[in-house]
């Protein structure tokens, strides 16, 4: 899979490596496994990139820059020095900094912990690095007229995306693929509205109505504000819940088949547990909640079959809506249609 394509076959091998790996994440349990999840995380860490790691960029398509990238950190030093001597504190590379230093202590908090405690503080200037080198080459975009001031800014989520892959592959590498899926695969998961979650749980609700009636209306009575706690779950991408190799093989299926599955997987975690949500209070679903939070605990070998099963089942308008959320505004008008 990882080996290097043949001269004037491209796109053809890369065709063969995403049904390869197709095949491994549905039929054979997910990719190989390292001799230990820690080995996984140290690798990410190190500056060696792991097999995981690999494979995510053959995926992702990304293609990395040493340049590029020390530019961006550059930037962002140049900026900052800037503006702590003549700009307000309100400013742009200020805010960003400021939230995702919030932020950074709760992403794979535990994991960190429980893995590789010496290397926290490692671990979270690396994420700092490429969020903020990623805030730097939006300045660049919208210099280009590619995007408005508004987008510029970091966003909550953005931390779970670059925390994931920082835990299979070394700094630069992780900061490109990011890249990649940020302005490709889920633009709208990371707008400054967060458009894709809001979207994302009208269709999350949409397919609930079409393949199980009965935990849809049991939501359905909820006050909208509780719903609200879904959106949050789906700007983590399913990665809030232990153990990590489990939700590392998440990561695997969506890379495969498409972010959007992601709407996909929270449902059949949701009807895995649909005893416990038709018989307990709502806050089961928070960050902390034993279905979707801190608390649960991920079954890849479950969740992933089901998951297939509920997008096979689905009408094809719904599942051209569950891909087009996360990247076109106007599924919003689809949504209330429907």
């Amino acid at each position: 899979l990882l080996s290097p394509p043949p001269a004037g076959k491209e796109e053809e091998h890369r065709r063969r490596v995403l049904n390869d790996v197709r095949q491994l994440v549905l039929l054979e349990s997910g990719l190989p496994p390292p001799a230990s999840i820690e080995m996984s995380f140290a690798a990410g860490m190190r500056g060696n990139i792991s097999a995981r790691g690999k494979v995510w960029k053959a995926l992702i398509g990304s293609r990395c820059s040493v340049q590029d990238y020390k530019q961006l950190l550059q930037q962002v030093t140049i900026h900052l020095e800037d503006e702590h001597n003549t700009r307000p504190k309100s400013s742009l590379y200020k805010r960003s900094m400021h939230k995702i230093f919030v932020d950074l202590n709760r992403t794979f908090k535990t994991e960190v912990a429980k893995f590789a405690p010496e290397r926290k503080v490692s671990f979270e200037s690396a994420m700092q690095r490429v969020l903020m080198a990623h805030v730097a080459r939006n300045e660049r975009r919208l210099g280009s007229k590619q995007l408005s001031r508004e987008e510029l800014n970091y966003v909550q989520g953005m931390n779970t995306v670059a925390g994931s892959f920082l835990l299979v592959m070394p700094e630069i590498d992780a900061f490109f693929c990011c890249t990649t899926v940020f302005q490709e695969l889920v633009p709208l998961y990371v707008a400054p509205d967060t458009i894709a979650s809001t979207m994302g749980l009208g269709v999350l609700m949409l397919c609930l109505h079409e393949i199980d009636w009965e935990l849809y209306n049991r939501l359905i009575q909820e006050d909208a504000r509780k719903l609200m706690v879904l959106q949050q779950q789906l700007l983590s991408f399913n990665s809030a819940s232990p153990p990590l190799h489990e939700t590392l093989r998440l990561w695997d299926f969506h890379l495969a088949f498409g972010m959007h599955l992601n709407i996909l997987t929270t449902i059949s975690r949701m009807i895995l547990n649909r005893d416990k949500l038709l018989d307990g209070p709502m806050e089961l679903l928070n960050h902390g909640g034993e279905i979707l939070g801190a608390k649960a605990t991920v079954d890849a070998d479950m969740i992933i079959p089901m998951t297939v099963h509920i997008a096979k089942g689905l009408p094809k308008e719904l599942y051209q809506l569950l891909v087009k959320h996360c990247t076109d505004r106007s599924a919003k008008e689809d949504i209330k249609r429907l």
